[in-house]
């Protein structure tokens, strides 16, 4: 019997026998235990890798409008709000559903998907996101239960075909690699995790916020839940700070931010209204606001507004 006989029996062995293991084990395995890894989340150089990660790659309204002529956007989102309910169902880890979704939107940036490859490709999207974030991903016959034309061999041949497409770039970044610097900033951002998966979760669905890029809806989701959340703010007044860690433009950041307050049937404060008024910022933040600065957090503006959160959107 030739050596590579061997080995490849030895490697099935193995996984099978990992297999056994992991199906029998009494406790289940949801995703990795969030650990502080001083290498990343203690290195100013790994966050700005962090932001400035695949820049050009996000998915856009115009590749989508360029690739995709049998299905609508309200199609995507209805989709996407077909694999979080997966999600949920398989209870898998809230990690799971952004990637997913990042997975699908690149697809349908760069391939067009004919109306009845749809429900393949977002399968395929949510077990490969599943196999690169839990211990234990569901299994096949999970879904196949409810769809079973979802067989084996094809759900294999459309994770082929969703690999090919994002150029086997699984390691997509999302909002969670963000907030896990917030927690290596301070634990007290614990206190947030319910509110930020909520806003993740309405982003994701809304193909519009889903183009922004990861540390935008990141902030964005922050700072909704922050102004919602008054024992935060007494908890840790110092919060402000950790923001201006980061860079980016207003209007996108005020844009997520208020979609988040509409869906919520909230009304929050226009754009508009500070934008031609400068009396607004002079006489809450004792600034003059100028229009043409594109980056947010820097100044003493911020640091003001850091005191009264609800009166900055």
């Amino acid at each position: 019997m030739s050596n590579s006989k061997l080995s490849n029996d030895s490697l099935t062995a193995t996984r099978e026998r990992v297999t056994n293991i992991l199906d029998n084990a009494p406790q289940v395995y949801d995703g990795v235990s969030p650990n502080i890894d001083p290498a990343i989340h203690g290195n100013e150089k790994a966050l700005q890798k962090l932001c400035n990660w695949d820049v050009n790659g996000f998915p856009t309204i115009a590749n989508f409008l360029t690739f995709q002529v049998y299905i609508s956007q309200y199609q995507r989102d209805a989709e996407v709000r077909w694999i979080m309910e997966m999600c949920d169902k398989f209870r898998c880890d809230s990690l799971v559903f952004p990637l997913a979704a990042a997975y699908f939107d690149r697809y349908l940036c760069t391939k067009t998907a004919e109306f009845h490859e749809v429900r393949f490709i977002s399968s395929a999207c949510l077990f490969l996101a599943a196999k690169m974030k839990m211990a234990k991903p569901p299994k096949y016959d999970a879904i196949q239960a409810d769809f079973p034309h979802l067989t084996t061999k094809k759900l294999f041949d459309y994770e082929l075909e969703v690999s090919q497409a994002i150029k086997w770039n699984f390691a997509l970044a999302t909002p969670y690699e963000f907030y896990d610097h917030f927690l290596a900033f301070s634990p007290y951002f614990m206190m947030l995790r319910e509110g930020f998966d909520r806003s993740i979760r309405t982003i994701y669905c809304d193909f519009d916020l889903a183009c922004y890029d990861p540390q935008s809806q990141a902030l964005g989701a922050l700072y909704y839940s922050i102004t919602n959340d008054t024992d935060f703010t007494n908890c840790l007044p110092q919060w402000f700070s950790y923001f201006q860690r980061f860079r980016y433009p207003f209007h996108s950041l005020k844009h997520i931010y208020d979609q988040l307050y509409l869906k919520k049937g909230l009304y929050p404060v226009n754009v508009l209204e500070y934008n031609t008024s400068h009396t607004y910022f002079s006489n809450y933040l004792n600034v003059e606001y100028n229009p043409n600065v594109s980056e947010i957090w820097s100044g003493s503006v911020w640091d003001n507004a850091a005191r009264v959160p609800h009166v900055l959107f």
